[in-house]
């Protein structure tokens, strides 16, 4: 969507950014307002019995439409600033950071899980990270709704119980099963009903400044994915694994009661459509984004996987002790924070989110097929920070391009989810199938060669991709190849 450039000088944290014209409409709404209380009345008088002869139904008629159109103006005109949107998007930083910054940090635990659980491999535990990826995404496609029902409170209530319910019966587990159900089911059912409705919500307090706001909440990740392997690597050696998995319980219980204490809702409630909303499947361009980035979720996280076994396996000699996997992959997190606002930025001022979420899918695709040739340590750090930088750009403008096709913001819950249901199934299917791969070149045992099938797949899905991206560009933009969409 086409965002006009700002004709003002205010800042962009001003409580009061929106243009002349706009704050006409709000007093002009306000005076409306008073209207639409006493018509109120007169409508509460007839539901009685009282004074029904004296109703002009007419003046009724007239007032309902000016009721439709200072709800328009409401929806069309929000705060976009001032301290009540921007805490908004702090508190969605805070449930990022538990949401996306433990997800990204399976790396992590992908090399522990590795070296402590009995009878596993590669793709056996890829595939509990996969299945929280796949619940994050899935459930998304019915707690969506509940911001635009009016149910957030209590969405974000039982979420935030499950995430921590699985995280503390985590530190109890001892098998895969154990894993699976608590560390992948329970804690990915709880991000998936935190994640959708929360950054969904950011997105109806911003117009202009939207991409930005995004990518301060969605720049939570790379926070979480920085304080969470850094607490766990720190704690570990001395606690033991039950009792720095409790303390994380802990962190994650103080960052979800200080969002809480943040997130409040703006639009009213509506009535829901359903599952799908069938105005999605008539925008074009939003359906081939649909299938761009289904494809491109099959590679995306792959390298947030395996880029701290790959580290790992570099080292000469092989030390399952050393800590140089987890900065690897806490640098990775880390440049995050950067891939997400400074992209956020450019795409509400010059390009749009949608052009520079298919540029960076294409770049992350290039820059895994050479992730092929890196033999060495520099060269795994060099990869480490480039692909963080895009990668996290790609998870941060998701919803923003999503939100740049809705028609109307009251549905953007909806649509979000919808997105994230075509998401959810490819990472269902791309970390095992990259597992996969690895296993059948030989596994970690292998060395760095067994990665090579994997990397392949996971860059070329990238590319495949981005072209499609690419086409729902074009398609948005008629055709033309400068255009701010």
């Amino acid at each position: 969507m086409d965002v006009g450039p700002n004709t003002h000088e205010d800042s962009i944290f001003d409580s009061d950014p929106t243009p002349r014209d706009s704050r006409t409409t709000s007093r002009a709404g306000s005076i409306a307002l008073s209207e639409k209380q006493e018509i109120t009345k007169i409508e509460t008088l007839k539901s009685h019995g009282k004074g029904a002869d004296a109703i002009d139904p007419e003046k009724v008629e007239i007032q309902q439409n000016d009721d439709a159109a200072i709800l328009q103006a409401f929806m069309d005109n929000p705060p976009d600033g001032g301290w009540r949107a921007w805490s908004v998007a702090i508190g969605g930083h805070c449930v990022m950071l538990v949401t996306w910054g433990y997800a990204n940090s399976f790396g992590f635990f992908q090399s522990h899980y590795l070296l402590t659980v009995p009878n596993t491999n590669s793709s056996s535990i890829s595939l509990v990270g996969t299945i929280q990826l796949f619940c994050l995404f899935f459930v998304g496609t019915f707690s969506g709704q509940a911001l635009d029902t009016g149910h957030y409170r209590k969405i974000y209530l039982a979420g935030s119980l499950l995430v921590l319910l699985g995280i503390f019966t985590t530190s109890f587990s001892h098998s895969y099963y154990q894993l699976f159900l608590s560390h992948g089911l329970c804690v990915g059912i709880g991000n998936g009903l935190l994640f959708i409705p929360t950054i969904s919500l950011v997105a109806t307090y911003f117009k202009r400044n939207r991409g930005l706001a995004i990518a301060l909440s969605a720049s939570g990740s790379a926070t979480g994915g920085v304080i969470i392997p850094m607490l766990i690597q720190s704690l570990l050696p001395r606690l033991g694994f039950k009792s720095t998995i409790r303390i994380l319980g802990g962190v994650v219980a103080f960052f979800l009661l200080l969002a809480s204490l943040l997130l409040k809702t703006r639009l009213p409630p509506r009535r829901s459509p359903g599952l799908f909303d069938p105005a999605a499947f008539k925008c074009p361009p939003l359906l081939l984004f649909a299938a761009g980035i289904f494809l491109t979720s099959l590679g995306l996280f792959v390298p947030f996987y395996y880029v701290s076994t790959y580290t790992r396996l570099l080292q000469h000699p092989i030390s399952d002790s050393s800590d140089l996997p987890t900065y690897v992959l806490v640098v990775m997190n880390a440049i995050g924070l950067p891939g997400r606002l400074i992209p956020g930025r450019i795409a509400d001022t010059l390009t749009g989110p949608l052009t520079f979420i298919t540029a960076s899918t294409l770049i992350c695709g290039v820059l895994i097929l050479a992730w092929t040739a890196v033999t060495t340590l520099p060269g795994v750090w060099a990869f480490a920070c480039i692909y963080g930088f895009f990668g996290s750009s790609i998870q941060s403008l998701l919803t923003s391009t999503t939100a740049s096709m809705v028609t109307d913001m009251r549905r953007m819950g909806t649509w979000g989810g919808m997105m994230c249901c075509f998401v959810s199934f490819s990472c269902l299917a791309g970390n095992p199938i990259a597992g996969a791969l690895v296993s059948r070149r030989g596994g970690v045992e292998a060395g760095v060669e067994a990665f090579r099938d994997a990397q392949v797949f996971a860059g070329v899905m990238m590319l495949a991709g981005g072209a499609v991206m690419f086409c729902a560009r074009q398609l948005s933009t008629r055709g033309r190849w400068v255009a701010k969409v």
